[in-house]
């Protein structure tokens, strides 16, 4: 039933969006054609994902472990419409964004607790079966093993949820500080007033500020900024990118350690599928935001008078949150094809 009321929202809204983009679309021909090409992937992506989903609660015979795979499934639905709803509406991009950022904080504690209740209940059960593995079963990957200290059976199993959850912390932080450091605005002063003469704060045109020489945002977060070590963006990316290699690191480890126990819930495919929708969206954002540094994604000017000034950072966010809208289309025929359903 579920599944019956998403196609026909689905059809309804791909009929509303058609009109809608036949009347407008001479007037802000680039931003309606993106948002009606993301919305026809959304709409295809949403009634994957509640098949998906449904099965797994129509067999819920295993409530521990899926209760954790219906949290991570819901990720592509959550990740698609927030991404559509950013593209639309890119005054309020930010702060859709930030609930999807939040998302992909949980969905990596999902994972890794839904691991560890594959492994065992409990967590003193699941210390008695590190207890009972082989060091060599234990040990850091190649080269890590070389510039690491072996972690032994007391320490494996809590050193790798610290490592795992840390994620979850430093992505919130950083979310944070991006809420708070793009409302500071930067005062204004010689060195930037032609920043300040082409933002969208300032008296100026919109084919000025559309076409214009943008130094660089008149914020404390500065986006895309990557020489600029007195702007937050910097900072929170590198920590951003180091947290995730450690987070991705400690899951695989608890994978090759626990390989015979996980085998049943086939933990390499939803390892990968995770990894590629958290974790390449992320460098995929960082690959978009140094198309701008490097000058490569410029600024646009649409028909419209009204909606029709993109500067520099809105085609580079609105570039990401439609790229997102597509690949999640993707990451729901992966689910559908049996990577999840395994139970």
């Amino acid at each position: 039933m579920v599944v019956v009321i998403s196609y026909s929202i689905s059809f309804i809204w791909l009929i509303a969006s058609s009109i809608i983009l036949r009347n407008t679309v001479f007037s802000s021909e680039l931003h309606d054609v993106a948002w009606y090409i993301a919305t026809v992937f959304v709409m295809l992506t949403l009634p994957l994902s509640a098949y998906e989903i449904c099965q797994h609660l129509l067999h819920y015979h295993h409530p521990d472990i899926q209760k954790y795979i219906v949290r991570i499934l819901w990720m592509v639905p959550i990740y698609s419409v927030e991404s559509l709803l950013a593209l639309i509406w890119r005054e309020n991009k930010i702060y859709i964004e930030t609930m999807r950022e939040c998302y992909e904080a949980y969905v990596i504690f999902c994972l890794l607790q839904l691991m560890i209740n594959t492994v065992a209940q409990t967590d003193e059960r699941l210390q008695e079966i590190v207890d009972t593995k082989d060091p060599d079963e234990l040990h850091h990957m190649s080269m890590a093993k070389y510039c690491m200290k072996t972690w032994d059976h007391l320490d494996f199993f809590s050193n790798v949820r610290k490592g795992t959850l840390q994620y979850v912390i430093v992505k919130l932080l950083c979310t944070a500080i991006e809420l708070i450091t793009v409302k500071i605005k930067v005062p204004s002063t010689n060195n930037n007033a032609t920043a300040l003469a082409t933002s969208p704060s300032s008296s100026s045109s919109s084919v000025d500020r559309c076409y214009g020489n943008e130094i660089e945002p008149l914020n404390y977060y500065c986006d895309g900024c990557f020489g600029r070590f007195d702007r937050a963006y910097i900072w929170c990316a590198m920590a951003t990118n180091f947290s995730q290699i450690w987070a991705m690191y400690c899951l695989v480890l608890f994978y090759h350690a626990f390989m015979k126990e996980l085998k049943p819930m086939n933990p390499l495919g939803k390892l990968l599928t995770v990894k590629a929708v958290v974790f390449f969206s992320f460098y995929q954002e960082v690959a978009v935001t140094g198309a701008v540094f490097m000058g490569w994604i410029k600024a646009t000017q649409n028909p419209s008078s009204v909606n029709g000034c993109f500067s520099k950072d809105d085609v580079a966010k609105g570039f990401q949150d439609f790229l997102i809208c597509i690949e999640m289309f993707v990451a729901a025929v992966v689910h559908v094809s049996r990577v999840w359903f395994v139970l």
